[in-house]
């Protein structure tokens, strides 16, 4: 069920979740490496850990390479076995897999990586969303958390809980994919990367803490006013 919704409507939104959270940094494995102004690739490492776990696992897992090669580099990387680099990053889960997209990156960035860099840097955000698409690893979500958070393009990531509660407040369709999700923020919210950041933050923690996926926290929702489920049941 999709409610109406507009401009006005998904800024109270914001402003109201807003009031409600305090996003730390350390609960963001790609906020947290930015914020400590770490290079593309060493972000790119901590985002593919974050995938399909959570971000205290992917940290975790990252703080154990760091602790593995002192600076994640390409050329860190490539000089860890297969055995040493699936060890280091095992509290992610999936290192085998993980490890292999890894070491593909690696390889790509140690030769091309000031290349990848400056053309992401001159492109438009859709030509820059189809050049990071085309590296291991990297699927539509983090490819629009490194263009947001890293780049400062203006695009939407979408993860789980964005995907959950965006269709429990009515803004999309249940049956909304992510590109549909992801569309219909940047089309409510415009292309102010400060609001896109936040937003995608904000909506994230509001997942977490109450718009839970077992069990939401309906009595304790600061927007459940808003929200087309609640108003359903």
């Amino acid at each position: 069920m999709v409610c109406t919704w507009n401009r006005e409507k998904v800024l109270d939104l914001f402003n109201r979740l807003r009031g409600r959270y305090v996003v730390r940094e350390d609960e963001f494995i790609a906020l947290k490496l930015i914020t400590s102004k770490g290079e593309l690739f060493e972000v790119l490492v901590g985002i593919v850990l974050s995938q399909n776990t959570s971000e205290r696992n992917a940290i975790r897992a990252f703080d154990n390479l760091k602790k593995v090669v002192k600076s994640v580099t390409p050329e860190a990387l490539l000089r860890l076995s297969d055995e040493e680099l699936q060890r280091a990053i095992a509290p992610a889960g999936l290192h085998r897999r993980r490890a292999i997209m890894l070491k593909k990156l690696a390889s790509i960035f140690l030769v091309q990586g000031s290349c990848i860099i400056e053309k992401i840097s001159e492109l438009d955000v859709e030509a820059a969303r189809q050049l990071l698409l085309k590296l291991p690893g990297i699927g539509p979500k983090t490819a629009d958390v490194v263009l947001l958070m890293y780049f400062n393009k203006p695009t939407f990531p979408v993860d789980t809980n964005i995907d959950r509660v965006s269709r429990r407040l009515g803004i999309v369709s249940s049956d909304a994919r992510y590109e549909d999700i992801r569309r219909r923020f940047l089309e409510l919210l415009g292309r102010e990367t400060s609001v896109l950041r936040l937003m995608h933050l904000l909506l994230i923690q509001h997942g977490r803490e109450t718009c839970k996926a077992r069990k939401p926290l309906c009595d304790r929702c600061v927007v459940s006013d808003l929200c087309c489920s609640f108003a359903k049941d």
